[in-house]
């Protein structure tokens, strides 16, 4: 994999994807966050096996392929670098971030060497591929309406249940 985004970017879309990960988790693979490079954009996922996310990020692909990388180590990574573009480089069981006068390697996880594991840590990695609903959501403008209207309808659900207990 190789790629070119804006650190800006990057950082909002680690940002939300972290707050899916389960940093306490048995599967190490659950406190990873996927990163797989596709034509014209960066595709950015993590799950705590009840929910799921999937964020598009625009950026120049020179080549395409994934690794997932420990959701805590990128994220601050990412947070501490110069706005502007940084570039990406998963080689081997390793990711290459440069940017502006910096240069870093974090220690990753091919998604290949991980299908050899246990049937659980494929369903992990399946959910941060797909998305707990199988299916991608453009998270480009990092619009979260729908898990808004989600825990809205889940608070209104509560409260008449409650209503109809109480009267």
């Amino acid at each position: 994999m190789k790629a070119k985004v804006l650190q800006e970017n990057l950082h909002k879309a680690l940002t939300n994807a972290s707050r899916f990960v389960n940093s306490r988790a048995q599967l190490p693979v659950l406190g990873n966050i996927l990163l797989k490079a596709s034509k014209t954009s960066l595709l950015i996922s993590s799950t705590n096996l009840e929910t799921a996310v999937s964020i598009l990020v625009g950026a120049q692909v020179e080549k395409e392929g994934e690794i997932t990388v420990p959701a805590k180590a990128i994220s601050e990574a990412v947070a501490n670098l110069l706005p502007g573009s940084i570039s990406l480089q998963a080689e081997k069981e390793q990711l290459k971030i440069d940017s502006q006068g910096s240069s870093l390697k974090i220690a990753g996880m091919n998604r290949a060497d991980i299908g050899a594991r246990s049937g659980a840590t494929q369903q992990a990695i399946g959910q941060v591929a797909g998305g707990a609903a199988g299916g991608v959501k453009d998270y480009g403008n990092y619009d979260i309406e729908m898990a808004k209207a989600k825990a809205a309808d889940d608070y209104a659900g509560d409260n008449r249940r409650r209503n109809r207990s109480v009267g």
